[in-house]
């Protein structure tokens, strides 16, 4: 902060080869020293750094910073892959039930149409042209891992049915079950 002109501000001294300034800004005015000159004067008589120090750091990072971003990192991983893995999970269970929505409703629309009875069972090849546009194929395994079963049952992943994947209960027992 530079006081204004007139005013009795901070001491300074200042010594440069031919110029020796000490004294108060007010004294420096008077003296027809100018503050740009006391200004280049202090930055000239700033210590230089010690050239050893300037080129370490020139030379790259000390084994501990790379340590503390290690570490670091290490951190980062331990709390994102769980969550990736989880998340993984879930999209693939979301997959199945969609997929056996899809299978109920199709054979739904399939009994309607034919007049079949309560006891009847269809094929993936009565389904998949018309009632389901592609016979679901799954996020793991093959599409002979979706059953249609009879009309009065629910259609099975790979044995497990979709109140089994949507009830809290049996939830992590039919992922487990079915390979998810």
């Amino acid at each position: 902060m530079i006081p204004k002109l007139g005013t009795t501000g901070p001491c300074f001294s200042l010594s440069y080869p031919g110029i020796v300034a000490s004294g108060r800004w007010f004294d420096l005015w008077n003296n027809r020293l100018g503050v740009r000159a006391v200004w280049r004067l202090a930055q000239l008589e700033k210590p230089k750094e010690n050239v050893m120090k300037r080129n370490r750091k020139n030379q790259g990072f000390t084994l501990v910073e790379i340590m503390i971003v290690v570490l670091i990192i290490g951190i980062l991983l331990a709390i994102a892959v769980p969550n990736f893995v989880k998340a993984r999970q879930n999209s693939r269970v979301q997959s199945v039930i969609g997929n056996l929505k899809q299978i109920e409703s199709g054979k739904e629309q399939w009994a309607m149409d034919t007049g079949a009875a309560s006891t009847a069972t269809p094929t993936s090849a009565d389904l998949s042209p018309t009632y389901v546009k592609k016979w679901p194929s799954g996020p793991v395994g093959t599409g002979a891992d979706y059953v249609a079963e009879t009309m009065s049952a629910p259609p099975t992943f790979k044995g497990q049915t979709l109140d089994a994947f949507q009830d809290p209960a049996t939830r992590d027992a039919a992922i487990a079950a079915a390979g998810l």
